[in-house]
């Protein structure tokens, strides 16, 4: 995994987390803020998802692990 692969699953996973935490600090859990938060955890995870597949990469299917053995 490149640094840059690192980062964007930190990001995807750290911004629901932080902001649930700041509703709750807010106390603005019984608003419709909760749903749109919750809606982040996928919208995050299909992004992740699409720029992963845009740049090709292999993710972890383990292919490339294959063919490093191949050529040794």
């Amino acid at each position: 995994m490149d640094n840059k692969h690192t980062l964007m699953m930190v990001l995807c996973c750290a911004i629901p987390i932080v902001a649930f935490a700041a509703l709750w600090y807010f106390g603005l859990t019984n608003s419709y803020w909760i749903y749109a938060v919750m809606l982040l955890c996928p919208i995050l995870h299909g992004l992740m998802m699409h720029k992963m597949s845009e740049k090709g990469s292999l993710g972890h299917s383990g292919a490339e692990k294959s063919k490093v053995l191949e050529n040794k």
